[in-house]
């Protein structure tokens, strides 16, 4: 069901209808994401180099050609490519910037992807998150979110809860990521350890990390025994992740202060003629996944909610506050639980 209250006569129809406008724009996000960042990708001369030698796949000439060391391993020409990527956002302040906002995006991101997909009732893609963070090392996030998770989470959301176990190891997945992310931009880039968590962080290795999850499915029932605490604890999630998410925001205004003079100077640096190509990507990256958490916050929370979300963004960032909303939805989910019984909310 939807938040609002849709006219007696024609609820399917309204339902639909919203359903339908909410995956159209979703899809348009996507499809506008990825030929954004193709566009960048094929204009950047940098990017074009990466591509001209790693596509080879020898590890030898890479190094001559004046590009970093890479772990094949990970993933082999694609990992050499992302190697370079991440290296040249590390030696940009923008890139700082540009990242670190998809970084802090993680933190609602990967909590709602890896519980939504056990909760009970849930069918579809929806239930396959590995597959879809995946294909967003290939493709980008902000085009395997908008185009394939939001349509299916406005399809096949589930009713029920989730299992207590899943909560707390989707909670566990975020410090390997946290760490990782945090040795990229603050380690040494001549070290052997930061070949490796580039590899990581941009192969398929922390996609994966969601097979973690697998011994934890959805509940048998839609209100089993331990429901209740299972809402408790992910209300309690959603707003444990505030505090890192809003520190990461406090940290890039700072970086931002330190870094650039004004506010020309700093939009010149994340887009337009004088922005690295990989910084211009991150940038459309991150700014499209917002929309679509946004978006999705929209289509699945009651307007005070959204309004949250609205109100925080300024203060604590746009991370944190989509943390809050999707907080209060599981207060709601609680209140509706110990009060009228359980019902969907989509």
């Amino acid at each position: 069901k939807l938040w609002f209250r849709p006219p007696p006569l024609a609820p399917v129809v309204v339902m639909g209808v919203a359903r339908c406008l909410g995956i159209v724009c979703a899809v348009a996000m996507g499809i506008g994401a990825f030929t954004a960042t193709q566009l960048v990708m094929a204009k950047d001369a940098n990017i074009q180099t990466y591509q001209k030698y790693c596509l080879k796949g020898n590890v030898t000439k890479v190094e001559e050609a004046g590009l970093h060391a890479y772990e094949p391993m990970l993933g082999a020409s694609f990992t050499c490519i992302l190697t370079q990527f991440i290296l040249a956002l590390v030696e940009d302040p923008a890139g700082m910037l540009a990242w670190g906002l998809i970084a802090t995006l993680l933190f609602p991101l990967t909590l709602l992807m890896y519980v939504e997909a056990g909760r009970y009732g849930a069918k579809g893609l929806v239930k396959w998150p590995v597959l879809v963070l995946f294909l967003g090392q290939l493709l980008g996030i902000s085009t395997s979110f908008p185009v394939l998770w939001l349509p299916a989470v406005l399809w096949g959301q589930g009713s029920g809860v989730t299992s207590t176990g899943r909560i707390w190891m989707a909670l566990l997945l975020l410090v390997p990521i946290t760490l990782v992310e945090l040795y990229i931009f603050f380690g040494s880039t001549a070290t052997r350890a930061w070949t490796i968590c580039a590899g990581l962080l941009t192969g398929p290795g922390l996609p994966f990390l969601g097979i973690l999850l697998w011994p934890f499915p959805a509940p048998g029932s839609e209100k089993f025994s331990g429901a209740e605490q299972s809402i408790r604890l992910l209300k309690g999630a959603y707003r444990a992740c505030m505090l890192p998410a809003a520190a990461g925001y406090y940290f890039l205004i700072y970086h931002a202060y330190m870094n650039y003079a004004t506010p020309k100077e700093l939009l010149e640096a994340l887009w337009g003629p004088k922005a690295d190509g990989s910084v211009m990507f991150m940038t459309v990256d991150s700014c499209v996944l917002t929309l679509a958490l946004f978006l999705y916050l929209i289509m699945t929370c009651p307007c005070s909610d959204v309004a949250l979300t609205c109100l925080l963004t300024p203060f604590l960032g746009p991370a944190a506050g989509i943390c809050a909303a999707l907080g209060q939805r599981e207060a709601e989910r609680l209140k509706e639980f110990n009060g009228e019984g359980w019902q969907s909310l989509l």
